[in-house]
């Protein structure tokens, strides 16, 4: 298997048709982010976490697109993105409430390194802080400050990133 089996969830070479067609959320409303998986091999002892957890992510998925990168894709990114190398798989949330004209077009979120990770069993815990981290704070007005002020202070330094780019075409704007 050379990835997840989510083809209603993957974007395609075009878009993301399939996500986007499923934007709007619980009651009508937004989705508050947008959830990309990018891996450029999905060889990886992490990789291999993602695709038996796979269910488990998408149960936090809470009505949020979820997008699984092809390696192509994947590797678009990361050439345009070199900060990702090394780090994949890596689990991008985008923040869509704290995206938009009044930020410059910026985007915002958070990214799990979980490629950094070699030990299957210190993979999974970490993606399952990460999704736990996510569904409890899913509500905050400021989650990135949340990030850094309870994640960076139990260790995750490094392999949770706080995004603020410039580069609004690189997860889909």
């Amino acid at each position: 298997m050379s990835e997840p089996n989510a083809s209603h969830s993957r974007n395609s070479e075009s878009g993301h048709s399939a996500a986007a067609a499923t934007e709007k959320s619980r009651g009508g409303h937004q989705p508050r982010f947008r959830i990309f998986i990018l891996d450029t091999g999905w060889t990886s002892p992490a990789a291999q976490v993602i695709r038996d957890n796979f269910e488990m992510i998408r149960s936090f998925q809470d009505g949020d697109p979820l997008y699984v990168l092809s390696p192509e894709q994947s590797r678009d990114i990361v050439k345009r993105h070199p900060q990702f190398i090394g780090k994949d798989p890596v689990v991008i949330v985008r923040d869509m409430h704290r995206s938009g004209p009044r930020d410059g077009g910026e985007y915002h979120g958070f990214h799990l390194n979980l490629g950094l990770i070699q030990k299957p069993v210190r993979a999974l815990h970490a993606l399952q802080e990460f999704l736990r981290f996510l569904s409890m704070h899913r509500d905050s007005p400021n989650i990135e400050k949340d990030i850094r002020d309870r994640l960076h202070k139990d260790g995750f330094i490094g392999t949770i990133e706080v995004i603020r780019e410039g580069a609004k075409d690189a997860m889909g704007a």
